[in-house]
């Protein structure tokens, strides 16, 4: 008898200017690296701000200042925070565009597309309400068809899409990010350190593990 170990499915619900969410995935990575296991990751929208414009708002008008917990977490994780965007950004295109890498680019790049997203904004400054940061973002990761993509993110009716599966998301339950499914179930919210991932990943992978006589 052998056994076939089973794929985890990961849902995460975020948003790429939280700086929790980054940790989180961080480390979520580097748990999924230690368990050995394969995982099929899924990016869920969460519109942190809904109500900022699609030109973004003033920072002065949403200050969320950066503090001891959370710069010795970020550090913990391997990120430096730098607070230096002046701006707020919707998100609105940068969930359509983690939406278009996932189903239409290869498989792994919206998950490399967060990681950027999440660089370009904590640390580097960048306001990924832009467009240019966001065909930057996408050509780093390398994404196929730019045209393509930046023709899905400015859809109206892909945006629309985007709030409506937001506001669905936090009719089901969602009410923080980052919020991590496991299998299809609620695991837990916030970011959580490597070890706790490490047990969810292990306790779950018992479950998807599949017995076969040879």
């Amino acid at each position: 008898m052998t056994s076939t170990r089973g794929t985890l499915a990961i849902d995460i619900y975020a948003d790429p200017t939280c700086p929790w969410c980054w940790i989180g995935k961080r480390n979520l990575d580097e748990a999924i690296r230690q368990s050995g296991r394969a995982a099929n990751i899924t990016w869920c929208v969460y519109l942190l701000r809904p109500e900022v414009p699609e030109e973004g708002s003033d920072r002065q008008e949403d200050v969320r200042p950066i503090n001891d917990q959370l710069l010795e977490a970020a550090k913990t994780a391997g990120i430096e925070l730098t607070d230096k965007c002046d701006r707020v950004p919707s998100t609105l295109k940068a969930h359509a565009l983690m939406r278009y890498a996932e189903m239409f680019d290869r498989a792994g790049s919206g998950h490399e597309l967060v990681e950027v997203l999440f660089r370009r904004y904590l640390h580097d400054g960048e306001f990924i309400g832009s467009e240019d940061v966001l065909r930057a973002a996408a050509e780093e990761v390398g994404i196929a068809d730019m045209d393509r993509a930046f023709a899905y993110i400015r859809r109206p009716d892909i945006l629309q899409e985007i709030r409506e599966d937001s506001r669905v998301n936090a009719r089901r339950g969602i009410s923080s990010v980052p919020t991590f499914f496991v299998n299809g179930r609620p695991i837990f919210s916030g970011a959580q350190p490597v070890y706790k991932f490490l047990e969810i990943l292990n306790d779950e992978a018992k479950l998807v593990d599949v017995f076969r006589v040879d």
